[in-house]
């Protein structure tokens, strides 16, 4: 039901996405690309299928390892555990 331009972008559960779908949709256009960082069977396999399409960006779970997504952690951390305690 997407847009045949659309990329899909999944940070969340392995699992979620169907993935021989995605391959699918991959290879025939019907959606234009994807970016994953997180899969059914991990360690992600060297020879998965999605490896060898270039409309797709694979990625090894560190959507919120930066710098700044750390500091964002830290603060809603610390808001939680100030209204958890008051």
């Amino acid at each position: 039901m997407m847009k045949r331009t659309v990329y899909l972008i999944s940070p969340c559960r392995g699992g979620v996405v169907d993935e021989e779908a995605l391959i699918l949709a991959l290879k025939t256009g019907e959606i234009a690309g994807a970016g994953l960082d997180v899969f059914v069977k991990e360690p992600f396999p060297s020879d998965h299928p999605l490896v060898k399409l270039d409309n797709v960006v694979l990625t090894c779970h560190i959507g919120g390892g930066s710098g700044t997504g750390r500091a964002v952690q830290a603060q809603e951390l610390r808001i939680l555990i100030e209204d958890t305690l008051s």
